[in-house]
């Protein structure tokens, strides 16, 4: 057991690519495995999505500033849109940040991530909940946004974020998406709690009396057919 014990102390979590490599380039190299003894072929840094953080480039910073007409010429000629700068935020994240609508079409239509967490676990979606903006919500949810994704701080999602801010247009959008209407936070509050903090009271009723549309799918179409050789 005690060998078992000690084997099973030398895992280690860890979180994106760079980190992977600057585990390994410590002092007596990685604890898994022998350094590297010649570089690794093909050359070059890492794809951009496959690191936690990165540097701010043109793509950020023109995003940042709204500037459209400096996006539109970045994805034209196939910017990188998952790059990460150093809070780990994409342009989809950044353009939620600033509640610029008009550049997250942009950056969606030409194919960006509409989902991901940064360095602190927030979501694209997230931000966007900061806002009462809900075509920039639904443009996200639209492309794949997940309404359910949690940031790893005080475990709110998105509607969350929206109730506590009051914006009732922004829960009805996630709500008519599917959005759950009782997630609770680390903390057990629900949206609606989240909602009466801020006297937001409309939204307060919102959450307490929104019915779902029922199902098109009949419960029959549920069920297996019996004819179904379930072994």
């Amino acid at each position: 057991m005690v060998a078992e014990e000690a084997l099973l102390c030398r895992f280690v979590w860890l979180a994106g690519l760079e980190e992977l490599v600057y585990q390994g380039s410590q002092e007596g190299g990685a604890p898994w495995g022998q350094p590297l003894g010649r570089p690794c072929p093909g050359g070059g840094p890492p794809p951009p999505d496959t690191r936690r953080h990165g540097r701010t480039n043109l793509l950020h910073r023109a995003t940042r500033q709204g500037d459209l007409v400096v996006v539109n010429e970045l994805l034209r000629v196939g910017y990188a849109t998952e790059a990460k700068d150093e809070e780990g935020r994409t342009a989809v994240h950044l353009a939620c940040l600033a509640g610029h609508s008009e550049l997250l079409g942009a950056l969606l239509l030409a194919g960006a991530a509409p989902s991901g967490p940064d360095v602190s676990g927030r979501h694209p979606l997230h931000y966007a909940c900061e806002w009462e903006d809900a075509e920039m919500v639904k443009a996200l949810l639209s492309a794949g946004a997940c309404p359910q994704a949690r940031d790893v701080d005080n475990g709110w999602v998105p509607l969350h974020v929206a109730a506590a801010r009051g914006h009732t247009n922004v829960v009805l959008a996630l709500l008519d998406h599917g959005a759950p209407a009782r997630p609770r936070t680390l903390r057990h509050e629900l949206p609606a709690d989240l909602a009466a903090q801020g006297k937001h009271m409309d939204c307060v009723h919102l959450l307490e009396s929104y019915e779902r549309p029922a199902s098109s799918y009949p419960r029959s179409s549920w069920l297996h057919p019996l004819h179904v050789d379930r072994e």
